[in-house]
């Protein structure tokens, strides 16, 4: 499976075994499925099932024992420090314990981490606060501009 214009993350054949005192505990076995660029994914499964090992696949912080990850043309298990850092900066998750700050909306929380970005030039590139990216305006009429914890935990459900 190689890397296409219109696939953001590919997974193929990837299993993730863990060493435990009871014996190995298979997390992930022979998972193959790509996600397309663009849009929203989401994991959906029990607990235990493997959701957390899969997303970590994503961005670096678990390592396949078998089989591999792509994402945007990159496989993380082989990329140094500085290139995981820089894709990290490219792919966006919320995790199942998603460490969100209440007080904020949807739009800041997600436009929080982007404060550091800066272009070629070392300009900031971050939002403007009060701008209409920031979900301010309108706020009662629209979901994004909720509280984060209470719309997210809305699509929790």
């Amino acid at each position: 499976m190689t890397h296409s214009p219109g696939t953001a993350v590919a997974f193929e054949r990837v299993s993730k075994v863990f060493d435990t005192a009871k014996g190995e505990f298979t997390a992930l076995e022979d998972i193959t499925f790509t996600v397309p660029t663009g849009g929203i994914s989401g994991v959906v499964g029990t607990s235990g099932a493997g959701k957390s090992t899969l997303i970590r696949t994503v961005n670096g912080l678990e390592t396949p024992t078998s089989g591999t990850v792509t994402v945007l043309g990159r496989q993380p298990a082989e990329l140094s420090p500085k290139q995981l850092r820089e894709l990290r900066r490219e792919v966006s998750m919320v995790f199942q314990n998603y460490n969100l700050l209440e007080t904020k909306t949807v739009a800041e929380n997600v436009a929080t981490p982007l404060l550091s970005l800066q272009d070629a030039e070392g300009r900031s590139v971050a939002p403007r606060r009060g701008s209409a990216r920031d979900g301010r305006a309108g706020r009662a009429r629209r979901p994004q501009a909720a509280p984060a914890l209470r719309w997210l935990s809305l699509i929790h459900i």
